[in-house]
């Protein structure tokens, strides 16, 4: 039966860092890129979307989220 104790590698261990097992990671940020970029791309066609939301604002609404992810991901992991 396998415990957490049984886990020899730390969170800060960067040997799986780089390998296959981010690829949900990838996905995940392509198809964010997508649907923001089409968000942004359409928001003027968009009905009763308020003024003040712009097609540089949505590009920058996904930047800010993608920070969010992908800066503890970075430093957990040593990659900056």
């Amino acid at each position: 039966m396998w415990r957490a104790a049984d886990k020899r590698y730390s969170l800060g261990d960067t040997k799986d860092a780089p390998n296959l097992k981010n690829r949900p990671s990838i996905l995940y940020l392509a198809a964010s890129l997508l649907h923001f970029t089409h968000n942004a791309e359409y928001v003027q066609d968009y009905p009763n979307v308020p003024q003040w939301i712009s097609r540089t604002g949505v590009y920058l609404a996904w930047v800010s989220i993608t920070a969010v992810g992908v800066l503890p991901f970075s430093i957990l992991f040593d990659v900056v």
